[in-house]
C-alpha cells in the first residue's frame, strides 16, 4: 500500500514539473523503470519465492554448494530481470494494449471464476 502511494505521489509531482507533454512521459517512463526494480527486489512475495526454490535445491550439509548457490542465485535474478523486462514491453506494446482493452472485461470474468473455483474447492477439502 505505501508503494502504490509512493508511486502516486511521484507520478504527480512528475505532472506537475512537466505538465502533460512528452516530456513528462519521458520522466515517467524514467521514473517508473527506476523505480520498479526496486520495489520487485524489495516485494517479500518474491523473497518467499527465492527462498522457497533455494530451499529446494541446494542442499545445507555440504559445502561445496556455496559455489553452486551463487551461480544458481545469479542465474535466477538474471531469469528474473528478462522475465520481468519481456512482460514490460510485452504488456506496453499498443497491440497487445488494443487485445487487453477489448478482451479485458472477458479475462477479468474468466479469473473470477477461477478463483471461486479455487476458493470452493479448498472450502469443500478434507
Amino acid at each position: 500500500m505505501v508503494v502504490l502511494l509512493y508511486l502516486q505521489c511521484q507520478k504527480e509531482a512528475v505532472k506537475r514539473n512537466y505538465g502533460s507533454t512528452k516530456q513528462s512521459q519521458k520522466a515517467q517512463r524514467v521514473c517508473h523503470f527506476l523505480n520498479h526494480p526496486l520495489f520487485n527486489v524489495l516485494n517479500p512475495k518474491t523473497m518467499l519465492f527465492f527462498l522457497s526454490i533455494f530451499s529446494q535445491l541446494v542442499p545445507v550439509d555440504d559445502s561445496s554448494s556455496h559455489q553452486f548457490a551463487f551461480f544458481y542465485g545469479v542465474y535466477m535474478s538474471a531469469m528474473h530481470m528478462i522475465w520481468f523486462c519481456l512482460v514490460a514491453w510485452l504488456v506496453t506494446s499498443k497491440k497487445v494494449l488494443g487485445v487487453f482493452h477489448r478482451a479485458g472485461h472477458r479475462v477479468n470474468q474468466v479469473c473470477g471464476v477461477g478463483l471461486i473455483a479455487f476458493g470452493a474447492s479448498l472450502v469443500l477439502a478434507k
